[in-house]
Order: structure tokens, then sequence, then C-alpha cells
């Protein structure tokens, strides 16, 4: 078993949005010093102190600058709006802070650029918050499929399926619908998509054929599809919409069978099915917990549990260091850096859409 308290940190957030509460709460949970919230609304940052029960020892600041200054936390967790993922991280860093930031880390091919030069530069630990790339149950099947072995008593993986569908509401306003908050299907739920298919067969995928559909309004892909192949030439046939909303699902098709995951980015459950036989449904949650040494009633939700994992996962890392944590891929960086690849190279297909590798 972890010893979650193991490697304990305090940290600072940056954003007063609906994954930073999110995130605090679980923060909340871990029992984690939380020194600081940044809002660009001091009101709105003191409201969420306030709602979350939080004591004096978290101070409010609408300033970054006198954030940087005054607090003294290791580590920042950021989930502003996507335009300033990558400059939000990049000062952190250059004011010492490790980095643990929400997806997408950045919004073109020059920001990954300048997040690798600075983590290196920097010598600091670095870590995208994308759940299908820290999902357990995701790595336990992705790793069974890279040694060409059968999963869960079917056959080996020949093909698979990943479908996300979400309907925003749409205003001018809204940030999916626009470029300038880093709006957009393929970089928002795409990467969760694109995110699962690196997890579960490796971060050397080549394009076989792809398709974005342009909002004509706002110029924002809208709806998409992908055909992402493995060196083991097992295909993975992506589909992502704005338009529609479709089951947020991950089906992996074998010769005798096949498996299931629904709200593949956070759940720990997986269904599976084969001829002639009742279905099986395979549940990690408590080997997920006794592992981390979660406490079960604290940690209820798969998207709570998911939250945690980020966080002790990106904590582990800050204790074992600049160079062990790169040697050892312990931020999946190498699978965070594969999905912006594939989102590029997606975008430069596309002949309506092509600002990604622009700006």
């Amino acid at each position: 078993m972890v010893d979650q308290k193991q490697n304990a940190l305090a940290v600072a957030v940056i954003g007063t949005g609906l994954m930073a509460k999110q995130m605090l709460k679980v923060l909340i949970k871990l029992h984690r010093p939380i020194t600081a919230i940044y809002g660009r609304s001091l009101e709105r940052a003191q409201a969420l102190v306030t709602e979350l029960g939080l004591g004096p020892e978290t101070q409010v600041y609408d300033s970054l600058a006198n954030l940087w200054q005054h607090d003294e936390a290791p580590y920042v967790y950021i989930a502003t709006s996507n335009d300033v993922h990558t400059k939000n991280a990049l000062d952190a860093m250059y004011h010492g802070k490790n980095v643990l930031l929400e997806k997408s880390m950045v919004q073109n091919i020059k920001e990954l650029a300048e997040i690798e030069k600075t983590i290196k530069s920097e010598k600091r630990i670095f870590m995208e918050a994308n759940l299908a790339l820290c999902s357990p149950l995701l790595q336990r099947i992705g790793k069974l499929i890279s040694e060409g072995e059968p999963i869960y008593g079917l056959d080996k993986v020949g093909m698979i399926n990943i479908n996300y569908g979400d309907v925003p509401e749409i205003d001018a306003n809204n940030r999916f619908f626009n470029p300038n908050l880093g709006g957009g299907m393929l970089t928002d739920i795409g990467c969760y998509v694109v995110g699962a298919a690196v997890t579960l067969l490796g971060k050397d995928l080549t394009i076989s054929s792809s398709d974005l559909e342009t909002d004509p309004n706002f110029n924002v892909d809208v709806r998409g599809h992908a055909v992402l192949v493995s060196n083991q030439g097992i295909r993975a046939n992506l589909s992502m919409s704005f338009l529609e909303t479709l089951p947020k699902t991950v089906v992996l098709g074998t010769k005798k069978g096949y498996v299931t995951i629904s709200d593949f980015a956070r759940s720990s459950i997986c269904n599976i099915f084969s001829p002639n036989a009742e279905p099986v449904i395979k549940d990690m949650r408590l080997e997920i917990l006794e592992k981390y040494g979660l406490v079960p009633q604290d940690f209820i939700g798969y998207r709570d549990i998911t939250l945690a994992l980020e966080v002790l996962d990106f904590e582990a890392a800050v204790s074992a260091g600049y160079e062990r944590c790169y040697a050892e891929n312990l931020t999946h960086y190498e699978e965070s850096k594969a999905v912006t690849r594939l989102i590029a190279e997606i975008f430069a297909r596309s002949k309506q859409y092509t600002a990604f590798n622009k700006r």
C-alpha cells in the first residue's frame, strides 16, 4: 500500500472555476495544505475559500505576481482557461514552482517547445492533468495490449472504438466556442479521446485518416473522426462531437468477445462480453483505494478518485526528483507530448482548420 501522506505537499491553486473547485475538494479530502488561491476576481476567490471552509492559512490573490512573490508552496495546480495555460505554467516554473496543469497543456506546437525548454532549464516537475492518461484501468489494459496478451479471458485486442460527445451551450462567450479561450472540440474533449488511445496503444501511433468539421460562426472544430494505428497494427477509431451527445465509451474488440468501459476517463469498471456467457463486471475501485491508501468513505465517486490519483502520482514524482521523474516518465509526460503531436497532425490534415499549428 502507498502511504498517501508520505509525499504530501502544500499547493497553491490557480483558478476559481469548476475544475479548480473540484480539485480543491479533493485536496481537502487528502488533507493537503492549500496555501493560496488565485482568481481574476478577489471576491470570487474569497467566496470559494469561505464555501469550502478553508482557514486563514489559505491566502487569496488577484495578482499572480504577488502570489509568486509571497507563496511558498512547492507546486501549483493550474485550472485557468486554456489560452493562458502555457503562460501561467511557464511563469510558475520560472518562479521555482513545480506544475500540475489541466488539459490541454498547450494550444500549439510552439507552446509545447516552450514548456519543454523551461522544464529543462528550470529543472521542474511538470504534469498534464489528463484523466485518460492517469487511468489505472486504461493503463492496465494498455500493458496487456503492449505485451500481446489476451484481456480478461478473451483474446488479444484487434480493434478499439473510442467515443466522446458533449453538447455545450452555444453562445459567443462560451469558452468551448471562443478560439481565444482555447475552445474547440479536439483540444477539449478530444484530449481525453486521443489520450485514451495513447494510454491503450502507446505513444507511437500513426494517423490513417481523419476529418474535422468547423463551425463557420466561431471558427472552431465541432465534430471529428480519426483512425489511429499502433505499431502492432491495432486500429483505434475515434469519434468526437460538440454537436451530438455520444456515450463516453471505449470498446475493445477481440475474436472471442469484447470489453466496454463507460465514462472511460474516470471509471475503474469494465464490462466483459463473450458469446454464450453472462456479462462479467470487473471493478478496480477497491484495489485502487487500497493501493493508494485512500479512505473508501471519502472517495466514492470515480472523478474524485482519479483526481486524487493525479495529485498522489504528481507528488510522488516531485519527491523522486527531476532526473528520476523524466528518466522513468513518472508524470506520463511523453504520452502528453504524443497527444499534442497527434492533435497537431489531425489539425494539419484538415483543410478547414489549422490554427493549432499556426499560432
